[in-house]
């Protein structure tokens, strides 16, 4: 087979004109080479769409092997990056340099954009939706608080580092090789691949020469992304509003601690999760559907505090001003709601000190954390 790259991605006439031993030479607009998919356009779109549909296939066939219940989440974790990362990352020397050449870009024009736009690269999107499975949440669940809490980095910002140590090893190679005089040429020539990598480097402090003398330090560059991704979560974390339970207990990016509690069930550590991220069945996250379609503010008060008369005089009324009615949202199920008082006396000393004194607090106290974890699955049969 035969293909001639050019931007408009179609098969050329001249393409057609081929031939070895009179034998017509097929032409075609895509090609499979040592598992990477080249286009005519040179996009690898491509490659990374057939890469992520190979890893959740692999994703799914380790759901089905292992009992998420009995396995803690540093090991899942560890399965992921040497099971299923490695076949996401496959030629990522190759494509990933473009991705983040573009991403940056994209992050000049919008500088708060950066985490929105890592999601959507196909290598991210399969690692979210892994991490939001080991958490127990649905696929609805904010991004934020799915990074927030697992302490889990982009892959493309963690896979920089080996990106780099590659690079590094082209320009020590010895000039006779043809994979460093190719390299030569793309740094002489300004094509794609070296004019990315140049990006990259530019955009964390480096002298854009030290891509031909190896001068740039990994670290720096790894820490750059790192620290511009933290920065644009912040931004997405205290701008979102479905967060804001979510912000009240949570203020720096980091691993929580009930992540590394071996001592709670999976089933129960889920329900941290979900109160945490607000993907629960609470009203206030249910209502905010219904309110799409009739604009009713009812779906999303409290059922116990409030009665249906109550309701029915609020919907003729304007939407601010009525404190008399209770939203039931996570800060009022948790500590007002009278509902649920039985449930609060009935917990430790220590446990109803928290809740009273310091309640953010109650999701960071490590021996708390399984009482916390039974108070909210109580919580939530209550509300099925």
């Amino acid at each position: 087979s035969v293909m001639i790259f050019n931007k408009a991605g179609r098969l050329l006439k001249e393409s057609t004109e081929l031939y070895y031993n009179k034998i017509q030479i097929d032409s075609v607009k895509e090609y499979c080479y040592l598992g990477i998919y080249f286009t005519l356009t040179g996009s690898f779109k491509k490659a990374q769409h057939h890469l992520k549909l190979k890893a959740e296939r692999a994703l799914h066939i380790l759901k089905k092997t292992i009992d998420i219940e009995f396995i803690q989440k540093s090991t899942l974790l560890h399965l992921f990056n040497t099971l299923i990362e490695p076949i996401l990352s496959y030629g990522y020397q190759v494509w990933l340099p473009y991705e983040l050449s573009m991403l940056e870009m994209l992050h000049e024009e919008c500088p708060k954009s950066l985490s929105a736009l890592f999601s959507k690269i196909p290598l991210e999107a399969t690692h979210l939706k892994f991490l939001k499975w080991s958490c127990g949440v649905n696929y609805q669940t904010s991004n934020i608080p799915v990074w927030g809490d697992t302490g889990c980095f982009p892959l493309p910002i963690t896979s920089l580092k080996k990106l780099f140590r590659y690079v590094s090893r082209v320009i020590n190679l010895s000039n006779g090789t043809l994979t460093h005089k190719a390299f030569q040429d793309q740094c002489h020539l300004n094509l794609g691949w070296a004019t990315a990598i140049r990006n990259i480097i530019i955009w964390s402090g480096h002298d854009p020469e030290s891509l031909q003398t190896g001068g740039f330090n990994v670290y720096h560059i790894t820490s750059y992304f790192k620290n511009q991704f933290i920065k644009s979560w912040n931004f997405h974390r205290l701008s979102n509003c479905k967060l804001r339970f979510y912000n009240n207990i949570k203020s720096s990016f980091g691993s929580e601690a009930y992540l590394l509690n071996s001592n709670i069930e999976h089933h129960l550590i889920k329900n941290i999760f979900k109160f945490r991220m607000s993907s629960h069945n609470l009203n206030i996250e249910k209502g905010r559907y219904v309110l799409r379609e009739n604009h009713l503010i009812s779906p999303r008060l409290c059922r116990f505090c409030n009665n249906q008369e109550n309701m029915r005089v609020f919907e003729e009324l304007p939407f601010f001003g009525k404190e008399s009615l209770t939203l039931e949202n996570e800060n009022h199920i948790l500590f007002e709601c009278p509902h649920f008082n039985y449930l609060r006396i009935s917990q430790s000393h220590e446990f109803k000190r928290y809740l009273k004194d310091c309640p953010r607090n109650i999701f960071l106290k490590f021996t708390l954390l399984k009482e916390l974890a039974l108070f909210l699955t109580h919580i939530y049969k209550v509300l099925k």
